[in-house]
Parts: C-alpha cells; sequence; structure tokens
C-alpha cells in the first residue's frame, strides 16, 4: 500500500502579494483580490477598457479604479466640461470677454486695446493738428486745442495777423 502524503503547495506560492493561495490536492490555485487576475494575481486589470473619457482626456489605470487625465482646459470625471476661463475677467470694464479653450479674449470696446482692455489707444498718434495746436487725446476721439488766432477742427484755419517783410526797417501787416 502506498500512502501520499498531502503537502501544502501553498508554501511556497506567494499569488503575486495581490492574492490568497488555496491549497489542494497536490495543487493550488490563487483567489485574486478586486482587480487582480492571472494564475498567480500578478496581472492588474485594466480599468480603463470600458471607460471613455470623453475626447479631452486620457485614461490612467490604477487598482480597481481609474482617472480621467484631462488636456488643459477641461475638468470633469470624465474631462467634459470646458473650463470657463471669463470667470473673474472683466475686460477693465472696457470690453466683453470671450471664453476659449485654456484662454480667454476680450473683445474691446472702441478707443481701448489691450489683453484686457487695459490701454487707452492714443489717437493723437497720426494727427498732427497742422502744425498750429496740440493734440489732446479722449476715448475713441481727439480734439486739437489750438494756437492763438487759429481754429478748426485740426487748427487748419488762421484769423491773425500775417507778417511779411518789406525791409529791414519796416513790417507790413496783412489780415486774412
Amino acid at each position: 500500500m502506498v500512502y501520499f502524503a498531502d503537502i501544502n503547495d501553498c508554501a511556497w506560492v506567494t499569488c503575486s502579494g495581490h492574492g490568497e493561495c488555496v491549497d489542494g490536492v497536490n495543487s493550488y490555485t490563487c483567489s485574486c483580490d478586486v482587480g487582480f487576475t492571472g494564475d498567480r494575481c500578478e496581472t492588474d486589470v485594466d480599468d480603463c477598457v470600458r471607460v471613455t473619457c470623453s475626447f479631452h482626456g486620457t485614461c490612467v489605470d490604477g487598482v480597481n479604479s481609474h482617472t480621467c487625465s484631462c488636456e488643459a482646459g477641461y475638468t470633469g470625471s470624465n474631462c467634459e466640461t470646458d473650463i470657463d476661463n471669463c470667470v473673474g475677467v472683466t475686460c477693465s470694464g472696457r470690453g466683453t470677454c470671450v471664453d476659449g479653450v485654456d484662454s480667454y479674449t476680450c473683445n474691446c470696446e472702441a478707443g481701448y486695446t489691450g489683453n484686457n482692455c487695459e490701454t487707452d489707444i492714443n489717437d493723437c498718434a497720426w494727427v498732427t493738428c497742422s502744425g498750429h495746436g496740440e493734440c489732446v487725446d479722449g476715448v475713441n476721439s481727439y480734439t486739437c486745442s489750438c494756437d492763438v488766432g487759429f481754429t478748426g477742427d485740426r487748427c487748419e484755419t488762421g484769423n491773425c495777423l500775417n507778417f511779411l517783410q518789406i525791409n529791414p526797417v519796416s513790417t507790413k501787416y496783412e489780415y486774412d
């Protein structure tokens, strides 16, 4: 008569640290922890197989879990929500904020420029006031402060005496 002694087959099996060894007769099986599979529980189950992170995210597999890593400008559990970048943006009170993807743009009112409409455009940059006055910048406008004797939108009309040199001793005055 031959006797067989059943030995503990689990004495040398660790189930990769992700399960529990169950001893059988000349065999063993690994009962895997949730999230692991394989003969020795060596494989992390890919939880991203059945997950969609929208078009704006990438699934990152965890142990019996997943997370969606969102592109810049998106949020939400599946990266489905465009972040409103206009929250708290005032465009200096001189424009309208337009939300973009991870950005915003201020559409400035006439006369203003800059990323946040913070700069009054210098309307005098291209105005000369005909050389007879000083340009005063306004908001989307300008005025010419004319020298004495000149009038008009650009100080183009002179109402003063013209001096004409006749000879070194006398000067003739003429009116326009």
